[in-house]
């Protein structure tokens, strides 16, 4: 036990220092100095286990050192050693965080060294008290910051499955309108065509044309939406994004070949670079976007930027245009099936976009400001879990052809 006594008066030091060696512990040592500046030098320096502390000093006068040493150190407990036998006082010492108050000549080396032990005692209790609190405060922000995300999590779970329902509907729905549809329609192409050629009828040409076009196109939207709820199990294999990118690039280059805009490459994947994806699927989701990128751009003036990295165990894709922009109230809604800005778009292009992405465990992101451009980030594991596939849409099976990517558009 190393203490330090704060005091000016020799025959009181020398007093303390009788009574501790009439206590006949070894392992108690005695530390003197007559100013209080000395005494808070020392602390600085030394550890000390207790300091006992008079209340008159050349350089401090009632609680001042106190109040001084318990900020410098409050680790180490205090104990005012006083003349004054004054209640008030020794109750407003330990207010002020005193550990006790001693009046000299009232206390003998027994009480003396009970005091010490009493005191360490209690700060070192005080100590562990305040570290346990913060310790649980710790726990509480940590437990805080886990409910706030489990909740999250639940929230964004119980929309993905309601998105999941929505689309389960939307397939049966789909199966509906089109067995319904088909029919008549066929009913009315064999029409068009037997009106057709009836002769000498040459006011008929322009009419059959325009209803056999209209057939056609109508034909085109169920195949599509049909389509759309045959999304089939993504079948994961090691897939060079670079090359994918690279391929998708060259056929819009040559699809918006009149148009004065460009294309900005930072692909940051070397050849070998690979991940576990769907090639079919990627080309259909590259293809997509660049393609909603190029519509995009003004008057076919801008550019058009796609970068590519692996970041740790995750591929990150950009794809950017400084085209007009989605608008805000729109930006909720740009995932959803049929949805759509386009005076022609059915509203599946990036409907199916999304639901592929998610097929292989991704994310799929959108920041855009109208007026200014639109950036959609695609963020994929570099290897798949194990347990591979996902369920088809609406529980219906199918297959997306290579010729069916120019189907999909939005």
């Amino acid at each position: 036990m190393h203490i330090l006594l704060i005091e000016d008066n020799p025959g009181d030091r020398k007093l303390v220092a009788e009574m501790i060696r009439e206590c006949g512990d070894s392992t108690i040592t005695l530390q003197s100095v007559a100013l209080l500046a000395d005494g808070v030098r020392l602390l600085r320096d030394a550890d000390f286990d207790l300091v006992l502390l008079d209340m008159n000093l050349p350089d401090s006068t009632g609680l001042h050192g106190l109040g001084t040493i318990s900020a410098a150190h409050p680790q180490v407990p205090v104990v005012i050693f006083t003349d004054t036998n004054n209640e008030s006082i020794g109750i407003q010492a330990m207010q002020e965080h005193a550990a006790d108050y001693l009046v000299k000549g009232q206390v003998n080396a027994n009480q003396l060294l009970r005091c010490f032990r009493y005191a360490i005692e209690r700060k070192n209790r005080e100590i562990l008290l305040l570290n346990t609190n913060a310790e649980l405060d710790d726990i509480k922000i940590n437990l805080e910051h886990m409910v706030d995300l489990k909740t999250q999590q639940l929230v964004t779970a119980r929309l993905e499955l309601e998105r999941s329902r929505r689309m389960a509907d939307i397939g049966r729905l789909a199966s509906t309108i089109a067995h319904e549809l088909r029919s008549p329609l066929a009913a009315m192409r064999i029409a068009a065509h037997i009106i057709g050629e009836i002769p000498d009828t040459p006011a008929l040409s322009v009419p059959v044309e325009v209803i056999t076009k209209k057939i056609a196109e109508s034909d085109a939207i169920i195949e599509n939406l049909l389509t759309f709820t045959r999304i089939r199990a993504s079948h994961f294999e090691p897939v060079a994004v670079a090359g994918i990118l690279s391929d998708c690039i060259a056929s819009v280059r040559i699809k918006y070949s009149s148009q004065p805009s460009t294309v900005q490459q930072n692909i940051s994947l070397a050849a070998g670079d690979t991940i576990e994806a769907d090639p079919t699927q990627m080309r259909i989701v590259f293809n997509n976007l660049l393609d909603n990128a190029f519509q995009a751009l003004r008057n076919g003036k801008g550019v058009v930027t796609v970068a590519a990295a692996i970041k740790g165990d995750r591929c990150e894709i950009l794809i950017s245009d400084t085209g007009s922009g989605i608008a805000e109230q729109d930006m909720k809604k740009i995932f959803e099936p049929f949805f759509t800005t386009k005076a022609k778009g059915n509203g599946l292009g990036l409907a199916l976009c999304h639901e592929m992405v998610v097929a292989h465990r991704g994310t799929i992101d959108l920041r855009s400001r109208h007026g200014e451009g639109t950036t959609f980030t695609i963020t994929l594991p570099v290897r798949q879990p194990s347990e591979q596939g996902i369920e088809s849409i609406g529980g219906r099976s199918g297959t997306i052809r290579e010729n069916d990517i120019a189907e999909h558009r939005q």
